[in-house]
């Protein structure tokens, strides 16, 4: 196959998401280019998630309604992806789950619920019906019973059924890549870029124990096409992350405090503090330490309590245009307000970012379109904020933020940017001072001298 799209649904705090980055890191290492979407609720733990993986011999740009291979981790899983996957696809479940009916799922949407009971002309349909559904559009189903397989692995490896369970993820993982006769060594080679220690010797061990079992090969077939170095998995938020770095950043703070996608910057010789603060480097908070570096702020357009987050900054922002100071503010859009829209994505603040704030001032708005779009437009917000000594606002989306995509590495280069270069030490150093000096000094002769000002 040339293009194969895999998608594993279950509740949220089980592991999903990990289960994909280990799908997709293993068919990366094996040369595969792949991309990753999620979609998820803001609640915790329980209601649904579910992530997309798709898989190609060439670069990725964009994701398939219909999918080749479903994992259902859970019963919601069945009854919410009904029709997604294609004629020809493979349906892998837990068979405990066909003893339950719809109406005894119960985080499923009323909506959901309801256009199942009016297609099977039931008040409550039966798992077992949906699975039947599946069978009638022409998908396989392949019955795994993933809990028992872990306590049978954790039983043969001496460790406590409890334990076991917790690499579900794992087994479905290694489960989905052994039915389709992938390898197991890029596996094994994602794995240990998942985990450590302990942790990492248990998982390896449960993937070594379910490629021992004897599986049924199917129609869809995936081969390793020969790993192929120089290739990075990103999402957007650790593209922009990198592109922040790359343009020269030196101080980043986040509100709220982790950020959003979990856009991470490396500790060392920079600063990235959490917490509530806001544009210290930028507004000279600590002059002994970032006075004159580059800084940033990251933040996303809701929380899940609801409260919008790039309004507050707006006396921040405003202050910043009010006295030409360089500020640069990442922006992850998300929905609202409303419960359960802050996890779904939004574009609603672009007008915001544009007009916002305490009368006009000059201000510079980006919009990244993908995942080295982040990379790009980071480095220039920092250089054009530097350059034009005013606000740039970098804005994203949560779709855009959780998106992940392997990219060529040589396409992450650092921009050259003529005239973009921060002020040496001793020039920034007297920015604050009584004394205009460094990029605030009038020229002797300069006829737009402030009013008392000394010309020489």
């Amino acid at each position: 196959m040339d293009d194969f799209t895999w998608r594993v649904g279950g509740p949220q705090g089980g592991g999903i998401e990990t289960a994909a980055t280990l799908f997709a890191r293993a068919m990366g290492k094996g040369g595969w280019w792949v991309a990753t979407k999620r979609e998820y609720h803001s609640n915790i733990m329980g209601r649904h998630s579910y992530l997309d993986v798709r898989l190609s011999r060439k670069p990725v740009q964009a994701f398939r309604e219909k999918v080749d291979f479903l994992v259902a981790l859970d019963g919601e899983t069945l009854a919410r992806h009904l029709g997604e996957v294609r004629e020809g696809g493979v349906l892998l479940y837990d068979p405990k789950v066909l003893d339950l009916t719809v109406h005894k799922l119960p985080m499923l949407d009323h909506r959901v619920a309801e256009a199942l009971s009016r297609r099977f002309g039931k008040t409550d349909p039966g798992l077992k019906e949906v699975l039947q559904a599946y069978v009638e559009a022409g998908v396989q189903p392949l019955p795994y019973p993933y809990e028992e397989v872990a306590d049978r692995i954790g039983a043969e490896l001496g460790v406590p059924s409890l334990q076991a369970r917790r690499t579900l993820n794992t087994i479905a993982v290694a489960a989905s890549l052994h039915f389709l006769g992938y390898p197991l060594e890029p596996l094994l080679e994602a794995l240990a870029l998942q985990f450590r220690g302990k942790v990492l010797e248990l998982n390896q061990k449960v993937a070594e124990a379910v490629y021992k079992e004897e599986v049924p090969r199917l129609s869809l077939n995936l081969k390793a096409n020969g790993y192929e170095p120089g290739r990075v998995y990103l999402t957007g938020a650790q593209a922009a992350a990198l592109g922040k770095l790359a343009g020269g950043l030196r101080f980043q703070t986040y509100y709220p405090s982790a950020g959003h996608g979990r856009e991470r910057l490396p500790r060392g010789p920079h600063r990235f503090p959490g917490g509530r603060c806001g544009r210290g480097a930028d507004r000279g908070r600590d002059r002994r330490r970032d006075h004159g570096h580059r800084g940033g702020l990251t933040g996303a357009g809701r929380h899940r309590h609801q409260r919008p987050r790039l309004q507050p900054y707006g006396r921040g922002d405003g202050f910043a245009g009010m006295v030409e100071a360089p500020l640069v503010v990442t922006l992850y859009q998300r929905g609202g307000p409303s419960t359960g829209l802050p996890t779904r994505t939004e574009q609603g603040d672009l007008m915001f970012a544009i007009r916002g704030g305490h009368g006009e001032y000059p201000r510079l708005v980006l919009a990244s379109g993908d995942v080295l779009d982040a990379f790009l437009d980071a480095q220039k917000a920092l250089a054009w904020a530097w350059r034009y000594q005013t606000v740039v606002v970098h804005l994203m989306d949560k779709f855009l933020a959780s998106l992940a995509q392997s990219l060529p590495k040589e396409a992450l280069k650092a921009l050259s940017l003529d005239g973009e270069k921060r002020l040496p030490p001793r020039e920034a150093s007297g920015l604050m001072s009584a004394t205009p000096r460094g990029r605030t000094a009038f020229p002797p002769s300069s006829p737009s001298a402030p009013l008392g000002a000394s010309t020489g």
